[in-house]
């Protein structure tokens, strides 16, 4: 049956033809060709020959679906200029997995079976070096799981698929580790004190600001206003195999700016003052924690991220203490939310897109707010045991 010519405005007129229904919605999938005529009647009589062009488009579109090999290929050059170094790094080995186990189907052949007996072989292969043996935890394989699950999302998207087998297979569950309660304000002052002078400076900023390790030490003096307390920050510094470092966007993209309070102020003030005596020549726009192993005497060259976590947890073995330097963000964050500030509020500082981020995140880990929600409980029945027996 020949598609209707659509008028749509003028001498515009449309063609539109259904293929198939979403395996999400259940709503119909269609597709249409635009084309100008001199009226409805010469729309009619066009539309048959707009049509047939349609549906032959449709028809290579499914010719080439190819493998999943092939379809990840395609993705690769398709995320290339949007996805920074790093992150194109560390998917390098999901990606050849992927490739490895999955490649040789057809993409329009992949079953939700196949990629769960692929998570089944992820779970039990042995990734340890030498006689060491060592699993995949879930996490892992949740991030192996999202980045198939953006391919086939691409492939449904592109028309290469009618199917959308990453939605029915069954995802692998992540378990949130606990924010531990040992890290407490007595824990970081104690460690901040124990710490050397650089260390301590990188340790006060990151539990009184909750900025990420690599949004820390992308910071320059230039990012920094002393006299009104603020931080702008809008980058991140990451460390890439073989020592390179690149500076990309924060996290979610989005700049944000972070209100420190007096004591930090001032600790920042004397960390600037220290590194003009030992810099005299550091620029304006040198970074908060110069490489002083460079030639480079102005503090344009930033020390790689791994310094802070390095020194960090040397610090920590040495004092007894098991904190992760990520935890000082969760410290900052999760405290906050027990002090009863906004959480809107929370979000921006942390950096997050969407509050419920926050929420889910940080707000069932205060040890306080669970102490003080049992506390309330206890006054109520209280005071319905009064109630009761008066």
């Amino acid at each position: 049956m020949t598609a209707k010519a659509e008028h749509i405005s003028g001498d515009r007129y449309r063609v539109r033809i259904y293929f198939g229904a979403d395996p999400a919605t259940g709503k119909p999938i269609q597709r249409a060709k635009y084309f100008r005529a001199k009226g409805q009647r010469d729309a009619n009589r066009l539309a048959a020959g707009v049509e047939a062009a349609l549906r032959e488009e449709l028809d290579e579109a499914k010719a080439g679906r190819g493998t999943v090999a092939e379809l990840v290929d395609l993705w690769v050059k398709h995320r290339a200029a949007r996805d920074s170094p790093a992150t194109v790094y560390r998917r390098q080995s999901i990606l050849a997995a992927i490739k490895r186990d999955l490649g040789k189907i057809p993409v329009d052949k992949l079953r939700p079976l196949d990629i769960d007996q692929w998570y089944d072989h992820l779970r039990a292969e042995n990734v340890g070096q030498g006689v060491t043996v060592k699993y995949r935890s879930e996490s892992t394989i949740h991030h192996y799981h999202r980045v198939l699950h953006a391919i086939l999302e691409q492939a449904y998207r592109w028309e290469m698929t009618d199917r959308k087998p990453g939605d029915r297979a069954t995802a692998p569950k992540v378990r949130r580790k606990v924010q531990p309660w040992n890290v407490t304000p007595a824990a970081v002052v104690a460690l901040i004190n124990a710490a050397e002078p650089d260390l301590a400076v990188a340790v006060r900023v990151l539990a009184a600001t909750g900025l990420r390790r690599g949004e820390m030490m992308a910071l320059t003096w230039v990012d920094v206003n002393l006299d009104a307390g603020l931080l702008a920050v809008h980058k991140s510094l990451v460390g890439l195999p073989g020592g390179r470092l690149i500076v990309k966007s924060t996290k979610t993209d989005d700049p944000r700016i972070v209100e420190i309070d007096p004591t930090t102020v001032q600790v920042l003030a004397d960390h600037r003052r220290r590194w003009e005596e030992l810099m005299p020549g550091l620029a304006v726009d040198a970074y908060l924690f110069p490489n002083p192993l460079t030639p480079d005497r102005a503090g344009r060259t930033p020390r790689h991220p791994d310094w802070a976590s390095q020194r960090w947890r040397a610090l920590c073995a040495r004092e007894g203490a098991r904190i992760r330097l990520h935890d000082l963000r969760h410290f900052h964050l999760s405290t906050l939310i027990d002090l009863g500030v906004n959480v809107l509020e929370v979000a921006g500082r942390g950096g997050h897109a969407r509050p419920s981020t926050t929420t889910d995140m940080y707000g069932r880990r205060s040890e306080g707010a669970g102490r003080r929600a049992a506390l309330q409980i206890e006054a109520a029945l209280s005071r319905g045991l009064e109630k009761e027996q008066s």
